[in-house]
């Protein structure tokens, strides 16, 4: 039985994010935008049809909730863009484009 112990720069290279998945990156927080939005809508909406104390009172902790998860998006949003940033300077740097050079 071989044991196959794997290139320790190819096992980098996977780790590290390429320049291919910003656009994965995008799309994901974007959809998570969306579905916030959407529930905090539905929510609103039903807040409106609802005359039930109890119910009242579990839809308002819910438009709570969704509030405080909405409120990380700003901070998930610089942070996604600080990571955009720092993919695309790797990948011009790699390029040979950015610092690096030879005197």
């Amino acid at each position: 039985m071989e044991i196959k112990v794997k290139d320790p720069e190819q096992r980098k290279k996977k780790a590290q994010m390429s320049i291919d998945s910003i656009g994965d990156i995008a799309i994901g927080m974007g959809v998570a935008i969306i579905a916030v939005a959407v529930v905090a809508m539905i929510l609103g909406t039903m807040l409106t049809n609802v005359d039930d104390p109890n119910a009242t009172s579990i839809i308002n902790k819910g438009l709570i909730a969704i509030g405080s998860f909405a409120d990380w998006f700003i901070i998930l949003i610089v942070v996604v863009i600080a990571v955009v940033v720092l993919a695309l300077l790797q990948y011009l740097r790699g390029r040979g484009g950015v610092g690096g050079g030879k005197a």
